[in-house]
C-alpha cells in the first residue's frame, strides 16, 4: 500500500468517525429538544406562544444532522465516479445545513435577549385574567378543585423553581380578579377551620409545605412560603438553554465545514 492509498484510507476513516460523531449529536440534538418542549409544555401558558418554535425547531435540526450523517457514513466507503458525485452532493447537502445550524444558532441567540420582554408581556397578565380554580367543598373537611391550564401552569411552576408570583409574592395579591375571587371562596372554609386570613395570601403552590388552604392562613413569610418571585428562575432557564442550543449548533456548523472539504477531497479522488 503506497503512502496515496494510506493517506487517503485514514481520510476515509476520519470522514466515516466524524459522520458518526454527528449521528450521535443529532439524536442527542433531537433528544434534547424533546424534554425541553416538554418541560416548557408544562409552563407554556406563561410565555408567549412563539417559544414553542424553538424546542421544535431544535427536534427538526437534530433529525436533520442525523439524516445527513448517516448519508455521509454510506457515501464515504462507496467506490466510481457515481460515488464522487454522490460525495459532492453531499458535501453540498453539508454546506445548506451548515448554513441553517448558523441561522438557528444565531436567531436563537437573538432571541435569547428578548426572553425578559416577552415574559413581562405574558407572565404577570396571566395571573390577573387568566389564573382560574373552581372549588367544591363540603363542610370544611372535603373538598375538590379543578384548576384551569394557567392556574396548573403556575402550580408547576412554583414548586419547581421554589417561588411564588412573578414579581414576588404580593403579586397574588394585587389579583382581584382572578386570584382574589379564589380568596373569597374560601372564606367559608377558614371560618370552619377558626383559620385568620393572611394579610398576603397566595396559592399552595408557594409554601414550603405543600397542604390545602396553607397559602391563605400562613403567620411567617420568610419560614412557611418562597417570597422570591419567578422571573429570576424562569428567565435563567429560558436563556441558559437556549445559549446552549445556540452554542450546540454553531459548534456543529463549524466542524461540518472541515468535512465540508474532507468529502471535497474525497469527491475528486473518485472522479479523478
Amino acid at each position: 500500500m503506497g503512502a496515496g492509498e494510506l493517506c487517503i484510507g485514514l481520510l476515509k476513516f476520519l470522514a466515516a468517525f466524524s459522520n458518526f460523531i454527528f449521528l450521535a449529536a443529532g439524536i442527542t440534538l433531537s433528544v434534547f429538544g424533546g424534554l425541553f418542549l416538554g418541560k416548557f409544555s408544562e409552563f407554556s401558558d406563561l410565555t408567549s406562544d412563539s417559544y414553542d418554535a424553538i424546542p421544535i425547531a431544535i427536534i427538526v435540526l437534530g433529525c436533520f444532522v442525523a439524516l445527513i450523517s448517516l448519508m455521509g457514513l454510506l457515501s464515504v466507503y462507496s467506490n466510481g465516479t457515481c460515488a464522487g458525485y454522490f460525495k459532492k452532493f453531499y458535501s453540498i447537502i453539508l454546506i445548506i445545513l451548515v448554513i441553517l445550524e448558523l441561522s438557528c444558532g444565531i436567531a436563537a441567540y437573538v432571541k435569547r435577549d428578548n426572553v425578559t420582554k416577552i415574559l413581562d408581556d405574558t407572565a404577570l397578565s396571566s395571573i390577573h385574567e387568566g389564573w382560574g380554580i373552581e372549588l367544591d367543598i363540603d363542610n370544611g373537611d372535603n373538598y375538590s378543585f379543578d384548576r384551569n391550564s394557567t392556574a396548573v401552569a403556575w402550580q408547576v411552576l412554583q414548586e419547581e423553581f421554589n417561588c411564588c408570583g412573578y414579581n414576588n409574592y404580593t403579586d397574588w395579591n394585587n389579583s382581584t380578579d382572578t386570584f382574589g375571587k379564589y380568596v373569597e371562596e374560601m372564606q367559608g372554609w377558614l371560618e370552619v377551620k377558626n383559620y385568620t386570613l393572611t394579610k398576603n395570601p397566595v396559592p399552595d403552590s408557594c409554601c414550603v409545605v405543600s397542604e390545602f388552604g396553607l397559602g391563605l392562613h400562613y403567620e411567617n413569610i420568610d419560614e412557611d412560603i418562597y417570597a422570591e418571585g419567578c422571573k429570576d428562575s424562569v428567565e435563567s432557564f429560558l436563556t441558559d438553554n437556549i445559549a446552549i442550543i445556540a452554542g450546540a449548533a454553531v459548534g456543529l456548523a463549524v466542524l461540518q465545514i472541515a468535512l465540508i472539504f474532507l468529502f471535497w477531497h474525497l469527491s475528486n479522488q473518485n472522479i479523478g
